[in-house]
């Protein structure tokens, strides 16, 4: 099993955030900042988790499966639970995955505030057991070297059911030189 909890400066970058400033690390607007941060912008914060996660399960059920109910989701790099609290209501068990403790206990007082009880959270991917039918992960890779990103991708698809579905954002740059510009 791939371990993404292995130290490097990202580790560490993120451990900070989760102690600092939890919410701006996972959308990074100044509004949520911990200084500015108001419940009017939490409320809004939470919102655009629960708007996502109802668009992720609309297309897997127009594309995939129109009948799709996930009994096991993980949500990799969970952050503050802004997508795990609404994977959480449309499945039977939600995992969230992250590396930083400081995450992990807001996305804990988070799920307690909003009643959502079927929800575990683990520091690693490495300490996730099970699999899954749903494996989701937003705007998180990116963030991760590309060879521990490969690791971990690997250690998803091991955790991802035969018949599951895996919705990951990927943002890819390739740096080869373009000769026309393009």
């Amino acid at each position: 099993m791939a371990k993404n909890t292995s130290g490097g400066k990202y580790v560490r970058d993120w451990e900070t955030f989760g102690e600092t400033d939890p919410y701006f690390g996972v959308l990074s607007h100044e509004q949520y900042r911990k200084d500015n941060l108001t419940a009017d912008a939490l409320r809004e914060f939470f919102v655009s988790g629960e708007e996502h996660v109802q668009e992720v399960m609309q297309a897997i059920r127009t594309h995939c499966a129109p009948q799709f109910r996930p009994q096991r989701t993980l949500d990799f790099g969970c952050g503050v639970g802004r997508l795990l609290i609404p994977f959480a209501r449309v499945s039977g068990q939600a995992v969230g995955v992250d590396i930083s403790p400081g995450m992990l206990a807001t996305a804990r007082k988070n799920c307690d505030d909003a009643s959502v009880q079927n929800v575990t959270l683990v520091q690693g991917i490495d300490r996730v057991e099970g699999e899954f039918d749903l494996i989701h992960s937003y705007i998180v890779l990116q963030h991760i070297p590309q060879k521990l990103g490969m690791s971990i991708l690997d250690s998803l698809f091991e955790r991802l059911r035969d018949d599951g579905i895996l919705a990951v954002h990927l943002t890819f740059f390739n740096q080869v030189s373009r000769p026309h510009g393009w």
